[in-house]
């Protein structure tokens, strides 16, 4: 950091911090400094949590899909349950028409789980991309001199803008 601070450049670094409860995070610290008319150094950064990074990620990312899956079925279950014993088919001799051994009633939990289902296939596939999404975000949020591009015209500060 010291070094960075003498040159002015980007200060990137991943570390392992011990919380004040005495828990292991991992983080990601990147900052940029720009010196002050009195020569002092000011940092403009963030500390990002890291832990998908950390060396237990896998077994982090298999307990929450794991117990994810264990919600799923506890839902489809409870589902199950509260829709398809909700009503007692002696009740109504008429009933509903079968399609494929299912009354109608029965299908629409079938298909709220077939939902359910696919959305969370969708929601997993879609996690790499948006993240990246975000990361390529946050990147263009710590340029600030692509900001600064983007938002003065080119003649901004010279004294020969229309201002």
């Amino acid at each position: 950091m010291l070094a960075a601070s003498r040159s002015l450049s980007i200060w990137d670094v991943e570390a392992t911090i011990i919380t004040r409860e005495g828990k292991r995070k991992y983080t990601h610290a990147l900052a940029r400094p720009h010196r002050l008319p009195d020569g002092s150094v000011v940092w403009d950064g963030v500390i990002l949590d890291a832990t998908r990074q950390a060396p237990q990620a896998p077994l982090i990312w298999a307990v929450i899909l794991g117990a994810s899956l264990l919600m799923m079925i506890g839902f489809a279950r409870a589902g199950s349950m509260i829709f398809w014993n909700s009503r007692d088919p002696s009740a109504d001799p008429g009933g509903a028409k079968a399609v494929g051994g299912l009354s109608g009633l029965a299908l629409i939990p079938v298909l709220v789980i077939g939902l359910l289902l696919a959305a969370t296939t969708v929601l997993s596939l879609g996690a790499g991309p948006l993240t990246r999404a975000y990361e390529a975000t946050s990147a263009q949020l710590l340029d600030k001199a692509g900001y600064v591009r983007a938002v003065l015209p080119p003649a901004a500060g010279t004294g020969t803008g229309g201002n």
